[in-house]
């Protein structure tokens, strides 16, 4: 199907292009997007530029073309080099993060809060948009963990946000209780109650009544 789709297109360029394929649970063809046009003999692509549509679209899994003009389907240095990076770049990131939650249960909040970090700027390298929205959410509990309340606030709120950008709600339904909860840790309980009321309403949408009773 690839090739079908794809050998018209690229077979008769002089430069090399380079595509993410994006697709769905079943692997079926959601969309195409070219993220690199090169030279003669190479395309530079970055990480961040084949996840980043992934991530925004929701795709389930990836396929990556590229074209050769010299009509040598080996691949070169640079293309094994892009898959390995891609690959390996975005599993790092998971790692350190898992590792940031066991760090988290023994209690040992400064160290856990480095991983998360390091584990966030990965995701952000590789526009990992999931990634980010679990990790900024650890962070959160970490800085509340820490009794730093406010940093705890600001992480849930973004995560939220980006919870919602990568089509989830049920995590920026948790989200907003934890937002909620920060909010009568800070003496606000207005806005406690606002919040705590939209985690309810965002718990029922998704069909969680036992996280719905939480609120």
């Amino acid at each position: 199907d690839l090739f079908a789709h794809f050998g018209p297109l690229l077979r008769d360029l002089r430069h090399e292009e380079f595509h993410v394929v994006l697709l769905d649970g079943k692997h079926r063809m959601i969309d195409t997007i070219m993220v690199s046009r090169g030279t003669l003999v190479s395309s530079p692509v970055h990480p961040r530029e084949v996840f980043g549509p992934a991530m925004r679209r929701a795709a389930a899994a990836i396929c990556l073309v590229h074209s050769h003009p010299s009509h040598d389907p080996s691949p070169s240095a640079d293309d094994l080099e892009i898959t390995r990076r891609s690959a390996d770049r975005q599993a790092e990131g998971i790692s350190i993060g898992n590792l940031g939650i066991l760090l988290s249960d023994l209690g040992r909040y400064d160290e856990a809060r480095e991983h998360y970090r390091e584990a966030l700027t990965i995701f952000g390298e590789t526009g990992y948009r999931r990634g980010e929205a679990t990790i900024t959410g650890n962070l959160g509990v970490v800085a509340k963990a820490l009794g730093r309340y406010a940093e705890a606030l600001d992480n849930h709120h973004r995560q939220s946000a980006l919870a919602r950008e990568v089509g989830n709600p049920h995590l920026a339904a948790i989200a907003l209780l934890n937002s909620g909860g920060l909010e009568i840790l800070l003496g606000r309980p207005d806005t406690a109650v606002q919040l705590l009321q939209d985690a309810r309403e965002a718990f029922r949408a998704v069909g969680d009544r036992r996280a719905e009773s939480y609120t």
